[in-house]
């Protein structure tokens, strides 16, 4: 009878321990070799079709204290009819599984950009399972071979690359949209989409890898040639790089040079045109999406003259709607305080502080009602979200729909007031700055 009950007791151990085995998930692990992971996804439209480039990272090796071998991001490149069918021959011909884990960057040719992004971005939130800090962007000329061309080298992940150089547009005047922005902006939003369009200079010379390498060896004997000015110029453009990556506590170096130089303006998702100069400017100062940023004034007497400064938010911008008779009325109050003044405009500006505020106030005002002004007739797209704050004009949201701002909005009126101030307990002036003795 003992016998019995200790081999029913066995059995009954035995199933416990299997079925926590098999709760545990030890069974189906999974090792790092086994995943792949794109860490930033190119597309191009050549023709009737698409190309596809995605790029997986690899990091410096190297031991503490040893000099680390440099290997350069491997770009894979696909053809489909579509971008389903490219993304198909990406899955089943990578012999590892694809986690979209470190994804942090979609890079978009403006060709494609032109045609319609939204398909793709619910594709990615919906199929894909990407992360919703993906950034978004549009690339002058290739974006394959752009993403070809970013040869990245890290010691942490190879993703932080974007991370940091879309950190980078927080300290101007550029915006920054992720793909749950894009795909929220969209589905219950009024606003439009207004994405970085970069450019990319590989070198002062806009040579190639190859081209490089050709002039390098053919110059011998010890002299200084083409390729050796070449090789000074990398080497130089890598010592800046490195520097300001790690002014934000991350080592990286990269021999190449991405600029996000214009913004892509965007209406029912298809690209329009990009804003560039004095337009970005007013873009970043109506819609606050910046910390400090640097902004020349011109003199108004003599326009071949600037005040040039550094200004940041005093406070959010704030904006109001208001419906009046079917017309959209739209507020701006725009603060800003000025931290610091350039060594070459100082003595101008502290002759007359307050009449420097009214020409930096002057200034603001123009290049912001020139913008709205753009974004009714050039555009007709509410760029800048403002459909957004018309919402609490109306009761219910049958209203806000039977109004259909997104067709009203060309004809909103505009009021723009604009407060600069200069940081009162001192001015921070360029250390190079000497007072002149007359």
């Amino acid at each position: 009878m003992k016998r019995k009950r200790s081999v029913k007791w066995s059995i009954v151990c035995l199933s416990v321990l299997v079925t926590a085995f098999c709760l545990s998930g030890c069974y189906s692990v999974e090792e790092v070799d086994t995943k792949a992971y794109p860490i930033a996804i190119a597309i191009d439209k050549i023709g009737e079709k698409i190309e596809l480039g995605v790029q997986f990272g690899k990091v410096i090796k190297g031991a503490e204290g040893g000099t680390p071998t440099e290997e350069g991001n491997i770009v894979i490149k696909y053809e489909g009819l579509s971008i389903y069918d490219a993304f198909e021959k990406l899955n089943n011909r990578t012999s590892k599984q694809l986690s979209y884990a470190q994804l942090k960057a979609i890079i978009l040719s403006e060709e494609f950009a032109r045609e319609g992004i939204l398909p793709l971005i619910y594709s990615l939130v919906n199929s894909y399972n990407v992360y919703p800090n993906l950034y978004v962007m549009v690339s002058a000329g290739s974006a394959v071979r752009y993403l070809d061309e970013q040869k990245i080298w890290l010691e942490t992940t190879p993703s932080k690359f974007y991370e940091l150089f879309y950190d980078k547009a927080y300290r101007s005047f550029l915006n920054v949209m992720t793909i749950s922005e894009i795909a929220f902006s969209q589905i219950s939003s009024q606003g439009e989409i207004v994405i970085p369009y970069i450019t990319y200079v590989q070198n002062e010379k806009g040579n190639n890898d190859s081209q490089d390498k050709k002039e390098e060896s053919e110059g011998g004997n010890g002299e200084k040639d083409s390729g050796g000015e070449q090789a000074e110029n990398n080497i130089k453009l890598d010592s800046e790089t490195k520097k300001e990556f790690n002014d934000n506590q991350v080592l990286s170096v990269t021999p190449s040079k991405s600029e996000i130089t214009r913004l892509a303006v965007f209406k029912d998702g298809k690209m329009l045109d990009y804003l560039e100069g004095e337009e970005i400017e007013a873009y970043g100062l109506i819609k606050g999406h910046y910390f400090k940023a640097n902004i020349s004034v011109p003199v108004e007497e003599d326009f071949s003259r600037l005040i040039n400064i550094y200004i940041q938010n005093k406070v959010k911008p704030i904006k109001k709607v208001k419906i009046v008779d079917g017309v959209p009325h739209i507020f701006i109050d725009i603060n800003v305080e000025v931290t610091k003044i350039s060594s070459v405009s100082a003595p101008e500006y502290l002759r007359d502080i307050p009449k420097a505020e009214e020409l930096i106030e002057r200034y603001i005002k123009k290049i912001c009602m020139e913008l709205v002004t753009n974004t009714k007739y050039v555009y007709n797209s509410d760029i800048l979200g403002f459909g957004e704050y018309a919402k609490s004009d109306f009761k219910t949201y049958k209203e806000l729909e039977e109004f259909d701002w997104k067709k009203n909005y060309k004809n909103a009126e505009f009021e723009i007031n604009v407060k600069a101030e200069t940081f009162t307990n001192y001015l921070v002036l360029d250390p190079n700055y000497e007072v002149q003795e007359h």
